[in-house]
């Protein structure tokens, strides 16, 4: 079987459908506590942007100074892999044919790499099937720490041309090391594991030479840092409010760029996904607010957030904050036109992004967004039979 490992040395940005990975394999109770409280200041800038049945606004002042309590608080927990995860019933119908990686970006030229793309195609011998997979590093053989749920997709049996891709920028909390990389996949609407590759399956998933954006000297990377979040109005009283707004610190060594903030809302229990923007601003180390009113269309439910910070003229996703901080995740949310009477649903379904210590660019099931920006570019293949 052939694998692939294409090296590319130069800097190349990928670009394709930024997603939220799809979860339905999980229960989850909705918290509250994970909810930030804060008193809002005086702002410098008002912005105000509208996006369909969402009012957006967006606020900025200097960026506040946090106690190390603070930060804290609002930090989620990592995510591992069990020990002895279970296999699904189906689990003999499916397999992950080849997998190889793509290192795409390495600031300080010292050959580890912030960016990587992780390539995989998965077979179904019993015609076609919707998917998902979860992905996992580990550290010189340490504990499989997930990265990113994928959106669902859908395989066609022996099919080359549904391979699946997965863009990740490590912002943090992953040292300069050699890492493995391990995937798992499922199948929707059923538990349990299908099919699944790893450093034992697939020679191009060992030892690859990675560091977050914090471990590349001189690093322009830009991270967010804290994020806060404050529900407010609930005139039926059901506990599922129509006004959010959310409170989040930037730290840059790249100040000066034109940038705007994107944010998902997923639906935890339909996965249904919407995302709404800011206007443009100047990026900096500040502290950020933007309100969110929910006019129409948002049943009640509990919702997961991701933001995204976005450079206006590029497209690049600097940085971005989810379930890593709880204060993105389980927020109990309806819009007015649900305001008017009691509302129980069901709880969520689980977390369904990679995390705001990782930026997730994916593509896949035939359909593929990816561009390589930069000229002069060296590859080297590694191949085994």
């Amino acid at each position: 079987m052939m694998k692939k490992l294409w090296l590319t040395v130069a800097c190349a940005l990928s670009f394709s459908a930024l997603a939220s990975g799809a979860d339905t394999k999980l229960k989850k109770e909705s918290f509250l506590s994970s909810v930030v409280t804060h008193t809002k200041q005086s702002p410098q800038v008002t912005k105000q942007v509208s996006s369909g049945d969402v009012k957006v606004s967006r606020r900025q002042q200097a960026k506040k100074v946090r106690n190390k309590s603070q930060l804290e608080k609002v930090k989620g927990q990592k995510k591992y892999r069990p020990e002895s995860p279970s296999t699904a019933e189906r689990f003999h119908y499916f397999d992950i044919y080849d997998s190889w990686v793509t290192l795409n970006y390495d600031k300080d030229g010292d050959g580890y790499f912030s960016e990587f793309t992780v390539n995989f195609d998965a077979n179904f011998s019993g015609g076609y099937a919707d998917v998902f997979a979860d992905i996992y590093l580990s550290l010189e053989g340490g504990s499989w720490v997930h990265i990113v749920t994928t959106d669902a997709f859908t395989i066609y049996g022996s099919d080359d041309d549904d391979y699946y891709r997965v863009t990740t920028l490590l912002n943090r909390d992953f040292p300069t090391g050699e890492y493995d990389i391990l995937i798992d996949l499922y199948e929707v609407g059923f538990s349990g594991i299908v099919a699944t590759a790893g450093p034992n399956e697939d020679g191009d998933l060992f030892s690859l030479p990675l560091e977050d954006s914090e471990h590349e000297l001189n690093s322009d990377a830009t991270l967010i840092t804290y994020v806060a979040s404050e529900l407010s109005t609930d005139f039926d009283a059901d506990g599922f409010y129509t006004r959010l707004t959310l409170e989040y610190d930037i730290d840059t060594l790249d100040s000066g760029r034109m940038v705007y903030a994107e944010i998902d809302l997923t639906n935890s229990t339909s996965l249904h996904r919407r995302t709404v923007s800011t206007v443009d601003f100047q990026l900096g180390n500040q502290t950020e607010f933007i309100d969110l009113v929910f006019e129409g269309g948002y049943v009640a439910g509990w919702y997961d957030i991701e933001i995204r910070l976005i450079d206006v003229y590029t497209g690049q996703v600097l940085a971005n904050a989810a379930q890593d901080f709880s204060s993105l995740t389980q927020l109990p949310i309806e819009s007015d036109d649900y305001d008017d009477h009691y509302d129980n649903p069901n709880s969520s379904q689980g977390p369904v992004s990679g995390g705001s210590s990782v930026v997730v660019h994916e593509s896949g099931g035939g359909s593929f967004g990816f561009v390589l920006l930069g000229l002069g570019l060296l590859a080297v293949r590694r191949r085994q039979n």
